[in-house]
């Protein structure tokens, strides 16, 4: 029996965790040699979704901590952290895994495993073998921090084909999986969307609101997007506009009252239905862009956070972009309003601009990004050394 250990930091993490663990599940009742059991750190809503057969599920602890936006947020909770980060790991240390997969939460999960690898040095034990999932961007601010994650991880599984070179110049091992995003927008009734929603009417939403996946992002977020709410409402020309907007369950008691006429889709093979079929999306920086583009949904990408962490941000990103299309196009394809940039007017007129955004680097970003994830080149690493 396999006996691994997951930490996850967002939605976008367990998105990915969840594909790899299906992949596990049939690999391994494929090959009738063993049963995973898991136990980690994720959130309610992910542990309902671990029903696979041969993987036994344990959630130790929710993520709910993680979600912490801003680096004042993280100074402000940095106890909170700690205590969580202790409590993990004692679990993991009485679990005794045979391999540790992390996702996401660079900073967080990189504390975690260095000094995990201290105390298996400490004690004279086996050290289980190290795995994170989703590359710090070290190709967009603290290129440093590929040298450290270097002497920590066996093994460093890459989402994007230039992160690689990166790791691998310092002696790790990095391997480009694909994003597991361009699977799931390759479905038949996607496609059909994505192609025909601005030529046919039918099921089709005219704007997706979507204001991020942690607290702190739908908190700094809400009166901007309130605001264009009420001027989409009241402006005659937009008067029956369908808005969409896609979201977790447990931030529907705040949205439902500030956006009353609005649709509300949580289930998440719908929230992507919905972005196939939107017409215009106004969205919070992050892998909801990536969503968009994936759907072919002209955007506008916004992001807005508290100063001292813009002042941070400002100072260590060394990309000429914001939005990860931008990034990924090496070409602003994609409006970004960012903090004082952010307002309704700019917005507005942005979204009179973005109907001729050219789907072709939508395109382009589909089809770089496109390389299914397979565990049978690295199979290996699934199974524990004798």
């Amino acid at each position: 029996m396999v006996k691994i250990y997951i930490i996850t930091g967002e939605t976008s993490g367990e998105q990915l965790a969840f594909s790899i663990l299906e992949k596990l599940n049939n690999q391994s009742i494929a090959s009738d040699n063993h049963s995973l059991t898991i136990k980690g750190v994720w959130s309610h809503e992910f542990q309902k979704s671990l029903t696979f057969p041969n993987i036994n599920a344990q959630q130790a602890f929710s993520n709910d901590f993680l979600s912490i936006m801003g680096f004042s947020n993280v100074i402000r909770h940095f106890f909170k952290i700690k205590k969580e980060r202790n409590k993990i790991l004692k679990d993991i240390l009485s679990f005794q895994p045979d391999i540790i997969l992390t996702f996401d939460a660079p900073d967080f999960n990189y504390n975690i495993l260095k000094k995990l690898k201290k105390i298996y040095q400490k004690l004279s034990l086996k050290k289980p073998f190290f795995f994170h999932f989703v590359a710090p961007t070290v190709w967009a601010w603290r290129p440093w921090r590929a040298k450290y994650w270097a002497k920590i991880l066996d093994h460093i599984f890459c989402l994007f084909p230039f992160e690689p070179p990166y790791f691998i110049k310092e002696g790790l091992q990095a391997t480009f999986i694909g994003h597991p995003l361009v699977t799931e927008y390759h479905s038949s009734e996607f496609q059909h969307a994505k192609t025909t929603k601005f030529s046919d009417s039918k099921d089709t939403y005219d704007f997706a609101f979507l204001l991020g996946s942690r607290n702190k992002e739908i908190e700094c977020h809400l009166p901007f997007f309130k605001s264009l709410y009420e001027h989409i409402k009241n402006d005659p020309i937009n008067l029956n506009s369908k808005i969409v907007i896609p979201t977790f369950e447990k931030y529907l008691p705040l949205l439902q009252q500030h956006f009353p006429d609005a649709i509300f889709i949580t289930h998440l093979y719908e929230r992507r239905k919905a972005l196939c079929y939107s017409k215009k999306a106004i969205v919070v920086s992050g892998t909801a862009t990536l969503d968009c583009a994936l759907a072919y949904t002209p955007m506008i990408v916004v992001y807005r956070t508290d100063k001292f962490s813009a002042w941070i941000a400002k100072k260590l990103v060394s990309t000429p972009y914001f939005a990860l299309p931008n990034i990924l196009s090496a070409q602003k394809i994609v409006p970004e309003l960012i903090q004082e940039n952010l307002t309704l007017d700019n917005c507005i007129q942005a979204l009179k601009k973005i109907d001729m955004q050219d789907l072709h680097y939508f395109k382009s970003i589909e089809k770089s990004l496109d390389h299914e994830i397979s565990l049978d080149s690295f199979s290996e690493l699934f199974t524990p050394k004798e």
